[in-house]
């Protein structure tokens, strides 16, 4: 029978995948999605939050734009087990179909600035909205917000942008790369979109002592729990699908996946957004801290582990990798974006030059900020 997550007639029509002792992510009987997990970080960018009006003010102050202009506004809820379950709206877009424009594209360019300066993780097409909404509004979003703090070098490690090809085909915004080819991927496009992902990028690191303040002031934020995937789904469902045991199938999976996997789920691990310990609910209790168990983890096994950064007591994240994010994020989007085109295109404060020999990027009047690599 399936688990109450909240008071009323019980989820009708299960969505996700089973995490936790069978809990899933369900379309309710009201018509809003129910989700056994934190809600909160999905709140803080989707809904009516300080954190997202504070930094809309910060990209109309510096003049960039503003990427929660394709985002939705939803309303959220939590739910029995307080900061470990909740429900929101039901959000309803059509894929793919996005008037592309240069501003446009300068919006989509700022919400890859954010899902990469925030370390947003799992952004694979699944989890991000991209079409228009019903009212024919663009929208650009990620809907499932569960992991976060990654410090990246590079904003394809989110798997939110990719090269065109099979794995590209699966990452955020592959309906933004379609919408390019089907363009003849202008430099003017690919130039706008990196106007608004430079902007955005700058804006937060010069804001940040505003954005950590805005943060920390959320109540309890610092043990709201974020999502640790120590691997994807596609390695569990051999043993998830077999009636052989899992310690036979996979000999090198963790006793805690183990375990999770002998009871039909598929491993869920968290941490505190203060702490770097990783964790597992080992009994099936509403109180996640009481009822779960640390896990240590093999960082060699598991390198995505050796990037993620816990936020501080006083809102600040200890980032190492921000030059290299900017600089070298930028030059990886251009190369993503322009694909096998060459041409020269400057929008707003961004100029893009690529030949077939180089590809060269500024941003700024004074072009102070300049980037190159071969092509």
């Amino acid at each position: 029978m399936p688990r109450r997550l909240f008071d009323g007639p019980l989820p009708q029509t299960p969505t996700g995948d089973p995490h936790n002792f069978g809990r899933r992510v369900a379309l309710g009987p009201t018509g809003r999605i129910e989700k056994p997990r934190c809600v909160e970080w999905e709140r803080l960018f989707l809904g009516d939050s300080s954190l997202r009006a504070e930094l809309s003010r910060i990209f109309r102050a510096d003049n960039v734009p503003d990427p929660f202009e394709l985002f939705p506004t939803l309303s959220f809820r939590r739910g029995a087990e307080m900061v470990f379950s909740g429900d929101v709206d039901q959000l309803a877009w059509s894929p793919g179909a996005l008037l592309l424009t240069e501003s446009a594209c300068a919006r989509i360019g700022a919400v890859i600035g954010l899902v990469s300066w925030f370390g947003m993780g799992d952004m694979h097409r699944q989890n991000i909205a991209f079409g228009t909404l019903g009212d024919g509004r663009p929208v650009c979003a990620p809907v499932d917000i569960e992991c976060l703090f990654f410090d990246y070098k590079l904003p394809a490690q989110s798997r939110l942008i990719g090269y065109p090809d099979e794995a590209g085909r699966r990452c955020g915004l592959a309906g933004f790369q379609e919408l390019l080819d089907e363009a003849g991927r202008p430099a003017g496009f690919v130039a706008a979109t990196l106007h608004g992902y430079i902007g955005v990028m700058l804006a937060l690191t010069r804001h940040e002592h505003s954005v950590s303040s805005t943060l920390i002031a959320e109540p309890g934020i610092l043990g709201w729990p974020i999502r640790v995937i120590l691997r994807d789904t596609a390695a569990y469902r051999s043993v998830l699908d077999s009636v052989i045991l899992p310690d036979t199938l996979r000999p090198g999976l963790l006793p805690s996946e183990m375990s999770q996997l002998s009871r039909g789920d598929v491993p869920y691990f968290f941490r505190e957004a203060a702490s770097l310990e990783q964790r597992w609910l080992e009994k099936n209790s509403r109180d996640w801290t009481g009822a779960s168990a640390p896990v240590s983890p093999d960082p060699s096994e598991f390198p995505a582990l050796e990037i993620i950064r816990e936020l501080g007591a006083d809102g600040r994240i200890a980032w190492r990798h921000r030059e290299t994010l900017l600089g070298a994020g930028t030059l990886q989007i251009a190369r993503m974006l322009s694909g096998v085109g060459r041409g020269e295109a400057s929008y707003a404060g961004a100029s893009l030059s690529v030949t077939d020999q180089h590809i060269a990027v500024s941003w700024g009047e004074d072009q102070r900020h300049r980037w190159a690599c071969a092509r």
